[in-house]
């Protein structure tokens, strides 16, 4: 296997893993910035908060939603906009955030692995722009 080291802070794990988990998802740009944000402060809060429903809570308290809009530089309605978005995608269920977006974090690394299945070889160079 291919591992590929990436050095980040715990923020920028979360921007790369909503950019390297894209394929999966397909969320905007704006919809992984903020999706990224609450990952990061849900684990910044998970440390001092071991009861599920309370951190549950805290994500997505006001105060939180002010540092997402202030580090993003983004409205209140464009948040909103995001959350509806993340809620319609199933990031986001019941005030909680979907365990399957969350990466795995042990020893202060998170790993990844990617399987691809062939399923056909490209004919043509057309059907390569389509695809990227």
């Amino acid at each position: 296997m291919r591992v590929i080291e990436v050095k980040a802070n715990k923020r920028q794990l979360f921007h790369h893993w909503m950019e390297v988990t894209f394929p999966l998802h397909k969320l905007g740009k704006k919809e992984q910035s903020v999706f990224a944000e609450l990952l990061f402060y849900r684990d910044a809060l998970k440390e001092k908060v071991n009861d599920e429903v309370l951190l549950n809570k805290l994500i997505f308290d006001h105060e939180v939603k002010v540092k997402i809009m202030n580090t993003l530089d983004i409205t209140q309605n464009r948040l909103a906009l995001a959350l509806t978005k993340l809620r319609k995608q199933g990031a986001i269920m019941n005030r909680t955030i979907n365990k399957s977006y969350l990466p795995d974090i042990n020893n202060n690394k998170a790993v990844m692995a990617y399987k691809f299945s062939i399923i056909d070889d490209v004919g043509s160079k057309e059907e390569v722009k389509k695809e990227v």
